[in-house]
């Protein structure tokens, strides 16, 4: 119950202090009025005046405003642009090396289940250099036949150029790829070789 007259109390003083308040301001409100209105009066003759001066400059006002909109409007824009380029390379790079760690897995699975199930190491590895030289001279000759396509303007479409590259490429990756692991299984003999005739 106490608490409720304390209540009472606060609501009692701020009833108060807003009559007062507004009572106030009715009472000053025509003092304030009057001057308004000899102010206004002074300052429509000084309007009236300066409105055929002023006509320009608003214009131009007008057209200052309309060119920081447009800025401000290009600024965003090309933000967005930036942004989204931004991400977009991400992603590619993000799609581009899944692909590569695919295409990768998918080497070494197969040289790797290649040499298991000839049970040797040597098939195992000549599988997975066979496969990288078709791979790499696959995209080497249909990029290269399309580059010589363009600079000599021969008289091949862009999809022949890029058939006839990539048949080419290949069959030049194989052949690659014979004599790089044929090289290195001399030079593994040769090493082999040396090594047995240091410990003998």
């Amino acid at each position: 119950m106490q608490d409720l007259n304390i209540f009472g109390n606060y609501f009692n003083k701020m009833k108060f202090i807003i009559l007062s308040t507004l009572s106030l301001m009715l009472a000053i409100s025509p003092a304030f009025n009057s001057i308004n209105a000899q102010t206004d009066t002074t300052t429509i003759q000084k309007d009236s005046s300066a409105i055929a001066n002023n006509d320009t400059s608003n214009k131009e006002a007008e057209d200052d405003g309309m060119n920081l909109f447009l800025i401000t409007f290009a600024i965003a824009f090309f933000s967005a642009i930036l942004v989204a380029s931004f991400f977009g390379a991400i992603a590619a790079i993000v799609v581009i090396g899944f692909i590569f760690l695919l295409i990768t897995a998918g080497i070494t699975s197969a040289s790797v289940l290649m040499g298991i199930y000839k049970r040797s190491f040597a098939t195992g590895f000549k599988t997975f250099i066979i496969i990288l030289g078709i791979l790499a001279g696959t995209f080497l000759g249909a990029g290269c036949l399309w580059f010589i396509t363009k600079f000599f303007h021969l008289q091949l479409s862009e999809s022949n150029a890029l058939w006839i590259g990539a048949a080419g490429g290949c069959i030049g990756g194989i052949l690659t790829g014979l004599i790089i692991f044929k090289a290195l299984q001399l030079i593994i003999t040769y090493f082999k070789n040396k090594l047995k005739q240091a410990i003998a």
